[in-house]
C-alpha cells in the first residue's frame, strides 16, 4: 500500500463510494501548525436527496487517547443543502487536539469544549 496517509484514505474512500467523484471543500485551520480540514461531499449518496461527507485533518492532531488509531468525521443528512458538510468541518478544526472524538463514550470521559 503505497502513496500518503492522504492518497490511502482518496484510494478507500473511492473503493467505497463506487468510484464517484466527491466535491473538495477547504476549511482553513484555525490551529496554529496544522492544516486545515478537507471535506469530501457526496450528493446522492447513499441514496438520492441525501448528502454525505468526510472530513480528512482531523486525525492531522494529536490527542493522547488515540492509540490504536485516528478518527475523521462523517454525516449523512437527507437534505441538499451543502452547508451540512462545514458543520463536521468546523467540529473537525475547532476540536481536533482537544476532543478525543471516542466512542462508546464513558461516563469517565470529559466532555469536549472549545476555549
Amino acid at each position: 500500500m503505497g502513496g500518503s496517509r492522504a492518497e490511502r484514505f482518496l484510494a478507500h474512500l473511492d473503493r467505497v463510494s463506487g468510484g464517484l467523484e466527491p466535491r473538495f471543500t477547504r476549511v482553513s485551520s484555525t490551529k496554529p501548525g496544522l492544516r486545515g480540514v478537507t471535506l469530501m461531499s457526496y450528493e446522492g449518496v447513499p441514496e438520492s436527496g441525501m448528502l454525505t461527507a468526510i472530513t480528512y485533518g482531523l486525525s492531522l492532531a494529536e490527542h493522547p487517547e488515540w492509540r490504536a488509531g485516528k478518527p475523521e468525521l462523517a454525516i449523512g443528512v437527507r437534505s441538499p443543502d451543502l452547508a451540512w458538510r462545514h458543520v463536521i468541518g468546523h467540529l473537525a478544526d475547532t476540536l481536533r487536539g482537544e476532543c478525543p472524538f471516542s466512542y462508546p463514550i464513558h461516563q469517565s470521559e470529559r466532555e469536549c469544549t472549545t476555549s
